[in-house]
């Protein structure tokens, strides 16, 4: 069952959250920023499968913000200063 409905092209969706994503497409609202490389995208998921370009070698994360970084000693200033 697909009860929602998009006004603009009659796309139907199994919940309302992938609707709201999908009229994105018709308005070019992009509200997720990777915080890297600035670049915006329609929902978190894209936003989270392009970060994966950002940690090539990249082996701390911060546990509070996913961020990653190359050297300990950066995630550590990271953690003090943001954290």
């Amino acid at each position: 069952e697909r009860p929602y409905c998009c006004s603009v092209c009659e796309k139907r969706f199994s919940n309302s959250s992938h609707l709201a994503a999908h009229i994105r497409t018709h308005t070019g609202e992009r509200p997720y920023r990777c915080d890297i490389c600035r670049k915006t995208f329609i929902t978190t998921s894209a936003l989270n499968r392009h970060q994966t370009i950002h940690t090539e070698g990249k082996r701390f994360i911060c546990n509070y913000c996913g961020k990653t970084f190359k050297w300990m000693e950066s995630l550590g200033r990271h953690i003090r200063s943001v954290h």
